[in-house]
């Protein structure tokens, strides 16, 4: 899996999210009042489909540049995107997902911050409801911080439409929560598959 796949989508939807939240005046720049009513409407949404219906979900949808033929397959795809990063309070570019919940919570020891049980119900996670779930609970034990482009570039990855490409994004990202990325399988860029929507 290249590592880039969705790289361009994940920026398109890094920038939806920071468009959306409000940021404070600085100096003599005009305060951004972002929508603050739909980051609350999409937290509020138990599932992808109450995420689909809301009018963010469909900025989303346009600019991660879906296909409108596939719209039944990827407007799921976009709620869910939508409706996790809307729980993210602060962008953490520097540290990677997997990295950053597989490091050992503060002052604990060596337990990670995602304990190994959560993290087997993450990675197990295939509907878009129960990534739903499980990533908005990595999102709350994060403290609301994480890395928006890199979440995103997961989402699209664990839901893409080819299951061997989803699959090998899981034990990706499983060597990546374990620290051991060198050690990873590499990919052999003839039979690897491509993602279907970019």
């Amino acid at each position: 899996m290249s590592e880039h796949c969705y790289e361009t989508q994940a920026k398109a939807a890094r920038a939806w999210w920071a468009a959306l939240g409000p940021r404070e005046a600085v100096g003599d720049q005009l305060a951004h009042p972002g929508d603050r009513a739909a980051l609350a409407r999409l937290r509020r949404a138990n599932t992808v489909l109450e995420a689909a219906s809301e009018p963010a979900t469909i900025e989303l949808f346009q600019k991660l540049q879906f296909d409108r033929s596939r719209a039944s397959a990827d407007l799921p795809r976009a709620a869910l995107i939508a409706a996790v990063l809307a729980y993210i309070r602060e962008n953490d570019p520097k540290h990677k997902i997997a990295s950053a919940i597989g490091q050992p919570r503060a002052g604990e020891g060596t337990t990670a911050l995602i304990t190994p049980l959560r993290f087997k119900r993450l990675v197990a996670a295939r509907s878009p409801d129960d990534l739903l779930i499980q990533f908005r609970r990595v999102v709350a034990i994060m403290g609301k911080t994480a890395n928006v482009k890199d979440l995103a570039r997961l989402l699209l990855a664990f839901t893409d439409p080819d299951y061997r490409y989803a699959e090998r994004a899981r034990v990706m990202f499983a060597f990546a929560y374990h620290g051991a990325e060198d050690f990873a399988p590499a990919a052999d860029p003839a039979s690897a598959p491509q993602p279907a929507s970019t």
